[in-house]
């Protein structure tokens, strides 16, 4: 599994270890980050010496705090500093904080309200995420790297026109040329209602991972202008229909995977790259005939000699009839498609790639028709109701 899902089912699953602070004022803890520069950032305090521990309701972070005889300036918000701190509903921000480091608000899941500051520049990876709560999201209006234009309870990176840091209550605003991997971190939480999501014309791009396991987000609507989904861009949401434009020219491979909730696939009309030929709800790549997304609603057409790299991943297909014009079945290409109970692979198919229908469960009889040049040895592994196989 890729490094970015790890670090987030970790980063959600896992306690934090403790951190030492240097010094602790009016409540709020810190570590001195320059005895020159005399600055210090809010850290976590998690201590032994720190018995009920955490921030709770709103804090309001100081400009300046004095300790030891010195005046420090608050200059960051650390790394973890406020991580599962779930009693947390608010944190108002100077206008001297300049940084927000990595994981600074994760697992935050009643925090509702976060302004972040004029003179915040860095905002690190991970920074907001888990907030199941956060409905207001704002960026102050004098910053000049980061901006939350028409209100849209999102951050943007302004030069850029990159959103940042979006939230469920987020509008994506035109204008927004790319939507940041991890994005929507924030709500990697099931217990947030169902969402849906507009793409104005003005978005080009949506990165690798940018709805990184978003399982709420149930619908979106894709506007012409709209040129290149990612890599897992929307792995594991809970969207029901797919209606790529004609403009998009780029699908990376598994933009859609495990997403298990998909009951139909459009492409539109004039789109020179991909089609949805005879109405099969399936994403195709032209030329090349090959099969990339599937769905539930999913009918394998006539004319496609290619079913993808985990086309079909933990898509329930109840039954699928693979046409004459396959000839090559990918890696993985029904893998975890548990409702299927029968399949029969036609001779005219000459390979079948590794684990390409590994864990379907329900599979019960596998006919391999007499042509078939190549099978992979973990082609069938895991298909533990298997009891006939000719």
């Amino acid at each position: 599994m890729k490094r970015n899902i790890l670090v987030c089912l970790l980063a959600l699953l896992l306690p934090c270890l403790a951190v030492a602070h240097d010094f602790e004022v009016d409540g709020i803890y810190y570590n001195i980050t320059s005895e020159e520069k005399k600055t210090v950032e809010v850290t976590d305090p998690s201590d032994k010496k720190v018995v009920d521990g955490g921030y709770k309701d709103v804090v309001f972070i100081p400009e300046k705090v004095s300790y030891g005889g010195k005046e420090y300036t608050v200059t960051a918000i650390g790394e973890r500093a406020f991580e599962y701190n779930y009693e947390l509903l608010s944190v108002a921000m100077p206008n001297t904080i300049r940084s927000i480091k990595e994981f600074a608000f994760n697992g935050c899941i009643n925090l509702k309200s976060l302004t972040i500051s004029s003179e915040v520049s860095e905002i690190g990876d991970y920074a907001f995420m888990g907030l199941r709560s956060l409905e207001h999201l704002a960026v102050d209006c004098h910053n000049k790297t980061f901006d939350s234009r028409g209100d849209c309870n999102a951050i943007i990176r302004t030069m850029t026109n990159t959103l940042l840091v979006g939230c469920k209550a987020t509008v994506i605003p035109d204008g927004v040329e790319v939507i940041a991997g991890n994005a929507f971190i924030s709500c990697h939480d099931s217990s947030i209602e169902p969402f849906e999501l507009n793409f104005p014309p003005s978005v080009e791009i949506i990165e690798p991972f940018a709805f990184n396991c978003c399982y709420p987000l149930s619908a979106v609507t894709f506007s012409e202008g709209l040129r290149r989904i990612g890599r897992w861009a929307f792995i594991g949401t809970s969207i029901e229909c797919l209606e790529i434009p004609a403009s998009v020219t780029e699908i990376d491979e598994q933009a859609f995977i495990s997403c298990d909730s998909l009951k139909v696939i459009k492409v539109r009309k004039g789109n020179k790259v991909y089609d949805s030929r005879k109405g099969c709800n399936a994403i195709i790549e032209s030329t090349g005939d090959r099969l990339i997304q599937a769905c539930v609603g999913t009918v394998i057409p006539e004319g496609v000699k290619v079913i993808g790299n985990k086309a079909f991943n933990d898509i329930n297909v109840p039954a699928v009839e693979i046409p004459s014009s396959v000839v090559e079945i990918e890696n993985g290409a029904f893998i975890g498609s548990k409702a299927m109970k029968r399949i029969v692979i036609p001779g005219n198919v000459k390979s079948i790639g590794s684990r390409a229908f590994s864990s379907c469960f329900g599979l019960e009889e596998i006919i391999v028709e007499e042509g078939v040049e190549s099978i992979e040895t973990s082609a069938f592994s895991n298909c533990i109701n298997l009891n006939r196989f000719t």
